[in-house]
Parts: structure tokens; C-alpha cells; sequence
């Protein structure tokens, strides 16, 4: 699925790469058409809670089913670089049976904070 939404209408220099950071962190309106993409294409799984409530966005399960569910997430950069990121890349296991959407909003709509 794709969908066209820039992060802001600066041009370049808008995503800090912070290995320190668990999370990826977009505009809100960027974040809410992302989560909307993803609750529509993993429809298999009951929703689940993240106990700590970093995350907004999570799947009651034991198992790794949602790899095969979620959408791959591409982000194509300026200069014509793209970061394919899958579901391995974009949920994590915070407790043994919940799953979360490792992205969150920000109101800062200037930047992006890409973790891992």
C-alpha cells in the first residue's frame, strides 16, 4: 500500500537516525495514516495493550503471526536512497504474548526520529 504524505514542506535535513531510541517517531498526521495502513492489513489478530503505554498500537499474540500481516514500510529518501523496513523491523515483543507498532506520533512536524 502506498500513500504519499511528506514529513514537512522543508526540504531535507528532517530525520535524526538515534540508535539509542526504541521508537520511530513522525508527524502525527504522517503517524495516523501509518497506523490506519496497518490496523487495515493485519486483521487476523485481536488488538493487545503495551503494559508500559509508550505504544498505542498492539496485537495479543505468542507467536510471530503478524510478519506475514503487516505491511513492508519504505521510506524513500531526497537523494533517492529507500530503507525497506518489514515487520520484523517495525513491531516489537514487549511482554510474551503482546506485540507493538515500534512508531509513535510527535508534534514536532519539522522532524523525525528514526530509532532502532
Amino acid at each position: 500500500m502506498k500513500f504519499d504524505l511528506a514529513s514537512s514542506s522543508k526540504k531535507g535535513g528532517n530525520m535524526i537516525i538515534d540508535s539509542g531510541t526504541m521508537l520511530t517517531y513522525l508527524p502525527t498526521k504522517l503517524y495516523k495514516a501509518l497506523e490506519t495502513i496497518m490496523i487495515k492489513s493485519i486483521k487476523n489478530l485481536e488488538f493487545g495493550k503495551d503494559p508500559n503505554g509508550y505504544m498505542s498500537l498492539c496485537y495479543k499474540t505468542k507467536s510471530d503471526d503478524i510478519m506475514g500481516a503487516a505491511e513492508v514500510i519504505t521510506l524513500h529518501f531526497e537523494e533517492g536512497g529507500d530503507l525497506e523496513l518489514k515487520s520484523v523491523n517495525t513491531f516489537l515483543r514487549v511482554t510474551e504474548d503482546v506485540l507493538c507498532f515500534a512508531f509513535g506520533p510527535t508534534d514536532e512536524d519539522d522532524l523525525l526520529i528514526f530509532g532502532f
